[in-house]
């Protein structure tokens, strides 16, 4: 093996060698003033100081080794990867589909042989997810048929498969910013539904040293195109009350057009609602709905086709709202009666929909028992988990302590987290902390509460709506106004006569009111939250959902009202649509002990749709079978199996393959009575809205962030040639020439000098020269 070898003066040659001619001609002088004394040793010092020199003179010269070339063969690894979304049959290049484009020009037989006899080819497809590309058609046999079968993706996830390649591939970058040459050919028109952004995706794979060279394909030609997707705002209505339908209306290659709306059901009339799209790529519309017939109504949304628009399928859907005449079942406990619980059991009595019942310990020995519009036999506090789960929402006001004992106060929780109940915290803390009946009930609700009490109380403290409690149906005397409007009638709620202060918001509460604590508060931890004292806060706690209004005095908005006219019906408006809130977002329309719940109305083909059959009480054997009915009348019975953790829920999955209404049944078995849970039924449209063929422009932006921040280049798609000239160009480029290394930086050659100049120094010091 023949040493490499490189010079690496450190001063001038020049200066090296008159230096050293210096240093020889003074050991010269030495010797001879030396050498009448021992002439043999002073010639011997001599030679060897001139060693010495000219070993040093050398070494200044900086001979270095270098490391010879590893010429060792390599084969880096290129990732191509197949855009295989439905965008991708677009005939937008040369007359022929995106993807059979890409398969003739840059996936060809010969095109991948010249890439493998240098590259290790690794072949991947992707659409919603990333995967291996096995095999390739035949790219010579029918266009249309090449691009049905090969790209027939319903979405696009582009960011996340080229994020997954990137974790899931070795790379060049070895952490060490090295670079093997290993790459990512993408072939893509830049389609992502996901609408993630790119930056970080390609600063990712340039950070494992894999830069993306990507080929953008197709353009900006839109096929105009409407379509409308549509859901209901709410579970289920009550008789003559008012909810919403939202419709979405998207627009591909109509920015500027315009539509009209049309939505009917049954002999109602029909509503329509004109649509301008204005550049943008969809519109919402809330219409309202309000049924008194009770029901499961079907609603037709439907967008009038545009003047040159071929696809009309996707212009019409239906929607299914229930409609329920059962009343609200509301149980009021007080232990220690009040304004507050006598202007909220009077305003709970005007609601036509509530049928309360009031239980009050009026002192020690006398208790109250008030019934509108039930039974009023034998009315009691409930003792057992079964008797509070006959009450679709339970309310309770101030000292509990005398109206139930602990053991009874237990059940609340299980009430609230297994039979998926409703809770509400009328005046603030239920309970008296001083006594010892008062701190055994506080240690059985403490789950319950959205607050951590604090100490001392705040008086005539003024109210205020957060943003979270602006949207709450409960503040809707609020948002329903005019802005101007909204403002007087805060204004002129009076102020809450008593607010315990609150330590802390529990982290899953949502704020939606607050006063001003003058320091008492240290912020809350709930979403919403703001600055103030919280003074009304919802929380969810396992299957149901507590409401805390934390302090009294809210029975002066109805006195007030006698004085302001923009008062009046507030507080009757607060009580009746939060309990309604509360109700209605349970898992059970009214009086029902069984329930559907499907994870979507509408849904289309190809998704699954998630089907629950909830239970009020434990269930060892389904009392009903799922029964499914398809667009065309068939019929199929559908496994429910135990859900999670949870002895009350069944669940399913179903997924619709034809367009059209569903009916989901539980439809209860021989020998099952209606108080077993009975019949229940739901509908859910499924539809084909493709928004991967709706938004089928390119987006070669998208491509071109992406080659950049991964380090890598943006390619013609009409120039494939070009690709291995780019790549060896990029390994070339970040080839590392050799670092040469000098010799004097070793240590036999530190060690040589060293010994060889301590021993002339010995054998002058041994002769008596010095």
């Amino acid at each position: 093996m023949v040493l490499a070898l490189v010079w690496q003066p450190y001063f001038s040659p020049v200066s090296i060698l008159a230096g050293a001619g210096v240093l020889a001609a003074l050991a010269l002088v030495a010797a001879v003033r030396s050498y009448r004394l021992r002439r043999g040793l002073s010639v011997a010092a001599l030679l060897m100081r001139w060693v010495l020199i000219a070993a040093l003179t050398v070494l200044l010269l900086g001979p270095s080794t270098l490391p010879a070339s590893d010429t060792r063969p390599t084969r880096p690894t290129l990732h191509v990867v197949l855009d295989t979304s439905q965008s991708m049959q677009q005939a937008d290049m040369d007359g022929l589909p995106r993807v059979v484009f890409a398969l003739r020009r840059w996936l060809s037989d010969e095109r991948l042989d010249a890439l493998r006899a240098a590259y290790d080819v690794r072949l991947h497809r992707f659409d919603s997810t990333l995967g291996p590309l096995s095999a390739l058609p035949d790219p010579e046999g029918d266009e249309a048929e090449l691009a049905s079968a090969l790209a027939g993706g319903r979405t696009t996830d582009l960011a996340g498969s080229v994020r997954g390649l990137t974790a899931q591939a070795r790379g060049g970058g070895g952490g060490d910013g090295s670079d093997d040459g290993s790459g990512v050919l993408l072939l893509s028109d830049g389609h992502d539904l996901t609408e993630q952004p790119m930056a970080p995706v390609g600063a990712l794979a340039r950070a494992k040293g894999l830069p993306i060279y990507a080929v953008p394909l197709g353009g900006p030609l839109l096929q105009q195109d409407v379509a409308v997707a549509a859901s209901a705002s709410q579970s289920y209505l009550l008789a003559g009350e008012e909810g919403r339908v939202r419709v979405r209306v998207l627009q591909s290659g109509a920015d500027q057009d315009q539509t009209t709306l049309r939505v009917r059901s049954g002999d109602e009339d029909e509503q329509t609602f004109a649509v301008h799209f204005d550049g943008s790529p969809s519109v919402v519309i809330d219409v309202p709905v309000e049924r008194d017939d009770v029901g499961l109504h079907e609603y037709v949304v439907e967008a009038d086709a545009l003047s040159d628009e071929v696809e009309t399928g996707n212009n019409r859907m239906s929607v299914f709202v229930e409609v329920t005449d059962a009343r609200l079942k509301v149980l009021l406990l007080e232990g220690q009666p009040y304004w507050d619980t006598k202007f909220l059991a009077q305003s709970l009595r005007k609601d036509e929909r509530v049928e309360l019942t009031q239980i009050t310990q009026v002192s020690l020995t006398r208790r109250q028992r008030l019934v509108t519009r039930a039974d009023a036999d034998a009315v009691e506090v409930p003792t057992t988990l079964e008797g509070f789960a006959g009450y679709d929402v339970v309310i309770v006001g101030r000292g509990l302590e005398d109206l139930i004992d602990a053991e009874t106060a237990a059940l609340l929780p299980r009430y609230v987290s297994e039979a998926g109940g409703r809770l509400l915290f009328s005046r603030g803390q239920a309970y008296d902390a001083e006594t010892p009946a008062g701190r055994a009930i506080g240690r059985e609700l403490a789950v319950l509460e959205p607050a951590v009490w604090g100490r001392g109380l705040l008086h005539g403290r003024k109210l205020d709506v957060t943003d979270s409690g602006a949207s709450h149906p409960g503040f809707a005397f609020v948002v329903d106004e005019e802005a101007d409007e909204s403002v007087r009638v805060l204004a002129a709620l009076p102020e809450l006569s008593v607010v315990p202060v609150v330590q802390r918001v529990k982290a899953a509460a949502t704020v939606l009111a607050e006063v001003g604590a003058a320091g008492a508060v240290g912020g809350g931890g709930g979403e919403g939250a703001g600055g103030g004292q919280p003074v009304v806060a919802a929380m969810p706690y396992g299957r149901g959902m507590v409401v805390g209004v934390l302090g009294e005095g809210l029975w002066r908005w109805k006195l007030k009202a006698r004085d302001r006219p923009e008062l009046q019906g507030v507080f009757d408006r607060f009580w009746s649509n939060m309990v309604r809130w509360l109700a209605m977002g349970s898992d059970f329309q009214p009086g029902q002990d069984m329930a559907l719940r499907l994870s979507s109305l509408t849904a289309p083909i190809g998704e699954p749709v998630n089907i629950d059959a909830v239970f009020r009480y434990r269930v060892e054997t389904p009392p009903a079978d799922l029964v499914i009915t398809d667009p065309r009348g068939e019929e199929r019975v559908e496994t429910l199996r135990a859900a999670s953790n949870s002895a009350v829920r069944l669940t399913s999955v179903f997924t619709p393959e034809l367009p059209g209404t569903y009916r989901v049944e539980l439809r209860p078995k021989d020998g099952v009575e209606e108080g077993g849970g009975g019949g229940v039924e739901s509908r859910f449209q499924a539809f084909d809205l493709n928004v991967e063929r709706l938004s089928s422009a390119a987006r070669p932006e998208i491509m071109t962030v992406l080659a950049e921040r991964s380090g890598g280049a943006v390619l013609d798609p009409y120039e494939p040639a070009v690709l291995l000239e780019t790549l060896e160009r990029q390994r070339a480029s970040a080839v590392v020439p050799p670092t040469p290394k000098p010799l004097w930086d070793t240590p036999w050659v530190m060690t040589l000098l060293l010994v060889w100049a301590g021993a002339e120094w010995i054998m002058r010091k041994k002769g008596g020269l010095l």
